[in-house]
């Protein structure tokens, strides 16, 4: 027998795909309760709205501390 080529690990497109898409509606969620928790308006608004979808926005420990 002769030697197996090693194994690559390799992500396929669509899971890569979704955790990148994951990656971003995080920032944008987290972003729009840092302005929300400034006093905008907007994002308040938006805030409640995805809250009473049951949608919570947590801040990264670091980020909800400034």
């Amino acid at each position: 027998m002769g030697a197996e080529a090693p194994r690559r690990s390799v992500v396929p497109a669509p899971t890569y795909d979704a955790a990148q898409l994951r990656l971003s509606i995080d920032a944008l969620a987290s972003d729009t309760q840092r302005l929300a928790n400034a006093g905008n308006a907007d994002a308040a608004q938006i805030v409640n709205a995805l809250h009473q979808r049951g949608i919570t926005i947590s801040l990264p420990e670091a980020a909800a501390a400034h």
